[in-house]
């Protein structure tokens, strides 16, 4: 149980601070696209981010939580966080294999 712990910790840090992904804007159209098949709805798109820049971009959020963030950001190390989870999961498919 402690290895899927660990596997999924440093997983979900692997992700949240990973490669960036676009976000559509909420946006109503003016009138419903049902209605009148004339009109088109254009999706749009914030800037893509990750979740560790949108968190710091968010005007919610205390400055205590971004500067926690901030350490355990300039912490991470997404090659031996990689090396450590395949470890773990060898030893998971060893324990498996019995």
């Amino acid at each position: 149980m402690a290895n899927t712990s660990y596997h999924r910790k440093h997983t979900i840090r692997l992700l949240k601070h990973g490669p960036p992904a676009r976000r559509p804007t909420p946006r109503r159209p003016r009138r419903s696209p049902y209605r009148d098949p004339e009109v088109l709805v254009k999706k749009r798109y914030d800037p893509a981010r990750t979740p560790y820049q949108r968190v710091l971009a968010a005007p919610e959020v205390a400055e205590e939580a971004k500067a926690t963030l901030r350490e355990t950001y300039w912490t991470l190390n997404p090659i031996s966080l990689r090396q450590q989870i395949d470890e773990h999961l060898d030893r998971i498919w060893a324990l498996a294999v019995r």
